[in-house]
């Protein structure tokens, strides 16, 4: 997995991770355990998952979920 394989060349010891994901109904998934695993060193943020239909009309959903998990 191409993402995947990136991801496990990068030093992440101290940033935060938060995944942001389009789905068609399976949600984040594995995702957040899978990214645990390949980003050592990293904080694991809640997640968002947005169904692929929606995607097009959720930036005030982005915006919320923005709001109450990214701080400076």
């Amino acid at each position: 997995m191409p993402v995947f394989s990136q991801l496990e060349r990068l030093d992440f010891t101290g940033k935060n991770v938060f995944p942001v994901m389009s789905n068609e109904g399976s949600g984040l998934g594995h995702c957040v355990s899978d990214l645990a695993q390949i980003c050592q060193g990293a904080k694991i943020g809640s997640g968002l998952s947005i169904h692929g239909k929606d995607a097009v009309s959720s930036e005030a959903a982005i915006q919320k979920w923005a709001e109450e998990n990214i701080t400076d």
